[in-house]
């Protein structure tokens, strides 16, 4: 029997496989990062560019932070 743990660790390895396939098929990915601070976002595209981004919660609106690579 899988333990809370075991079923958390699996779920984020499935995610991350899930991301890199997307990124395989020409699909940009939107997540978070435990290195940023949690009111930002990342959005990587499958060229490796990395933008870090805030959104406007009232209106939807993206805003590029900076640059990642």
């Amino acid at each position: 029997m899988m333990t809370e743990n075991d079923i958390v660790l699996q779920t984020v390895k499935n995610l991350q496989n899930i991301g890199k396939k997307l990124l395989q098929n020409g699909q940009a990915i939107v997540y978070r990062d435990d290195a940023v601070s949690e009111e930002y976002m990342i959005v990587e595209y499958p060229n490796g560019r990395k933008l870090l981004i805030d959104v406007d919660m009232d209106t939807g609106e993206e805003i590029i932070i900076k640059e990642l690579q």
